[in-house]
């Protein structure tokens, strides 16, 4: 399979394949990804050109599966160009480093933009399209990584007993699918290997700073949720008040990662934005024993 993601979301075109006849599956509501699927396939509702016969091998990878059939035309690539060159209001492709030869790509990216349009989702935050080349990473398909035992053990499915489950120590929801993204896909840059040995190293001989670390990081909300609920404007102004706590608690990483000698930890901490305007602008705008109703806030 030949993996391309967009400013919206992964999608998966199949390789070699018709386009003008055979869709790629596109997974959309990516924080929603369904226990045990596929990483590369699917995030909870998959959209498919009718009498797709794909389909069927995704349902044996993941039975949650929830599919949406659509429109053939969807899938026509005259129709992806102009669809994506008319949003994006460019004459090409090529400013955004896509190759026109990138057609599985590029006809799943406008099939899917072409899909969100039709349904009258609010796209104002996708301002560009990226093609992900992985370069750096091990690909390690569904059937290695179920008998590897990775994430899921092949008894009951579940996590016991697998890799996963020996390694996750992790304190935030958004730590936790980093170190599965990076079980996926592990790196095959020796420099980069090699960085991360030296930094956990490094907090393994810091007993203080590692559980200061830790401490601080189980008090930060999921922010990855946290930006698509401000997208749609779900937020209330308690979940306001949770985001200045986190705000508070970056501030309070920066400082602790800037007492390390480790390069990386300290790039890591430099590289922390608090968004202190923000962080000001809750504390002056939003009562602190506010509820979930606006007028609570007041």
């Amino acid at each position: 399979l030949h993996r391309v993601a967009t400013a919206v979301m992964m999608i998966l075109p199949a390789q070699g394949r018709s386009q003008a006849t055979t869709p790629p599956p596109f997974p959309l509501d990516h924080h929603r990804r369904p226990e045990g699927a596929d990483p590369h396939l699917a995030q909870g509702r998959i959209v498919f050109q009718r009498g797709d016969q794909i389909i069927n091998e995704l349902k044996n990878i993941d039975s949650n599966l929830t599919v949406t059939f659509t429109t053939d035309s969807y899938y026509y690539f005259d129709t992806a160009i102009n669809s994506l060159t008319g949003f994006f209001n460019v004459s090409n492709l090529q400013g955004f480093g896509i190759d026109p030869l990138m057609k599985p790509g590029i006809t799943a990216a406008g099939a899917l933009l072409s899909y969100l349009l039709d349904r009258k989702f609010k796209l104002d935050n996708v301002e560009k399209l990226n093609a992900v080349k992985n370069t750096n990473g091990m690909i390690i398909d569904s059937i290695a990584r179920r008998n590897l035992e990775l994430e899921r053990n092949l008894r009951d499915g579940t996590e016991h007993n697998t890799l996963v489950e020996c390694l996750d120590e992790t304190k935030t929801p958004m730590g936790a699918r980093l170190l599965r993204q990076w079980l996926r896909t592990p790196s095959l840059a020796i420099k980069t290997i090699n960085d991360r040995l030296a930094a956990v190293e490094e907090l393994m001989e810091s007993y203080i700073l590692r559980e200061d670390l830790r401490e601080t990081l189980s008090r930060m909300i999921d922010l990855e949720r946290f930006a698509t609920k401000v997208l749609y404007r779900k937020i209330s102004p308690r979940d306001t008040l949770m985001l200045k706590d986190s705000l508070d608690n970056i501030l309070m990483l920066k400082e602790q990662l800037g007492q390390t000698s480790n390069f990386k930890l300290k790039k890591i901490g430099s590289e922390l934005q608090p968004l202190e305007d923000i962080l000001t602008l809750i504390e002056v705008a939003i009562d602190n024993n506010a509820g979930s109703g606006l007028k609570e806030c007041i």
